[in-house]
């Protein structure tokens, strides 16, 4: 996991943006509002971190490849969650609640995550590479 952290911390939600403020992994990794759920998703994703450190030949694991399943691994609501000036059109600047409001009329199926790529993990492509050359 250490290209996606070494990204992750120079990345706008990794502390890096103009606010300052730094989310952690669980924020858009992990379902939120519901302790049971949220518990649950840990556990099955702690459960299976650890299966693989066992069974898995870590360094053979394709991360460029598993980048186009991002989504199955964000969840599109944590994003809502924090961004709620976009719906509202309040805080964000004009070009910027345009731009997201064919999503909130529901005219499109796409996920932040479909339209922001390289979303939360800054150069990540740059930082799997160096990793894999370290191999």
């Amino acid at each position: 996991m250490q290209p996606m952290t070494d990204a992750f911390y120079l990345d706008a939600h990794g502390g890096r943006g103009r606010t300052g403020v730094r989310l952690e992994c669980t924020d858009c990794h992990l379902p939120r509002g519901n302790a049971f759920k949220h518990l649950a998703h840990k556990t099955k994703s702690g459960l299976h971190d650890i299966w693989a450190n066992f069974t898995y030949d870590l360094d053979a694991i394709d991360w460029e490849k598993k980048r186009d399943r991002r989504e199955e691994f964000t969840l599109n609501a944590s994003c809502i969650n924090c961004h709620t000036e976009l719906e509202q059109g309040a805080k964000a600047n004009p070009k910027a609640f345009v731009a997201h409001k064919p999503y909130f009329l529901g005219e499109t199926t796409k996920t932040c995550i479909e339209c922001h790529k390289n979303v939360g993990h800054k150069d990540l492509g740059f930082h799997l590479s160096k990793h894999k050359g370290t191999q």
